[in-house]
């Protein structure tokens, strides 16, 4: 009987310990409290996720759509005071849209023709945009030419262009101060009351392929610029083409 009860008290003690054992193994190791090594990708300051930054900005392209033209008041008359296009900023390294740390100014000139037939550019408003105004501009996606911008551009009410021939010109101002200029876009506007001119609608800034036809180097865009004040009209030298 002692040596029955001894037996059994030896089975106990031998299946307590093969228990905490397998108990042992199926815990998981607590997480160290030093400074552990990780293999992600370091941040980059220079490509943040929402796009990559570029100070040395090389080129601008500009795009416009085939119908451009927005009319901010919602008075019923349908009259253009707005515009709206894509601007694609390129870095040294390759040709993609990348976003600048500089300001734009987007200048329109007024195409006027002299009676001995020579074309005659007259500034009629500035767009200035300094690198934070510029940010609410920036695409939530990138497109197959990389990352734009989308300008929503309202310029004076009073400032009546109904019919007329514009040009519009992109210059960039790297914070070197060096000047990087696009090529200039022409294009007519409807008169009032016309159709093709969108009413403006406050978006979300994107930047999306257009669906009609293009007009030379052309895009849609779409971004909300606040109003700007009309720059002081100068006369620029006469330039001849597209």
């Amino acid at each position: 009987m002692t040596r029955t009860l001894k037996d059994t008290r030896v089975l106990v003690a031998v299946m307590m310990i093969a228990g905490a054992v397998i108990a042992a193994g199926c815990m998981k190791p607590a997480p160290s409290t030093g400074v552990s090594q990780s293999r992600s990708k370091p941040f980059d300051s220079k490509e943040p996720a929402e796009g990559p930054l570029e100070p040395n900005i090389v080129r601008v392209n500009k795009f416009f759509s085939s119908e451009p033209w927005l009319s901010f008041e919602s008075d019923g008359t349908n009259r253009p005071d707005g515009v709206k296009f894509s601007v694609y900023l390129e870095g040294p390294r390759k040709s993609a849209g990348v976003f600048g740390t500089g300001r734009m100014v987007v200048t329109m000139y007024r195409i006027d023709i002299n009676p001995v037939g020579e074309e005659m550019a007259t500034q009629v408003y500035e767009w200035d945009l300094p690198a934070d105004k510029c940010y609410v501009y920036r695409a939530k996606a990138q497109t197959a030419l990389g990352w734009g911008y989308g300008l929503r551009l309202q310029w004076d009410r009073g400032l009546d262009l109904s019919g007329k021939q514009v040009a519009f010109l992109v210059k960039y101002i790297r914070e070197d101060g060096k000047v990087i200029t696009s090529s200039r876009q022409v294009l007519k506007l409807p008169k009032n009351g016309s159709v093709g001119i969108e009413p403006y609608r406050s978006l979300t800034a994107t930047v999306k392929p257009a669906t009609g036809a293009l007009s030379n180097d052309n895009r849609t865009s779409r971004a909300r610029a606040p109003r700007q004040k009309p720059a002081s009209v100068t006369a620029a030298p006469a330039t001849t083409g597209k």
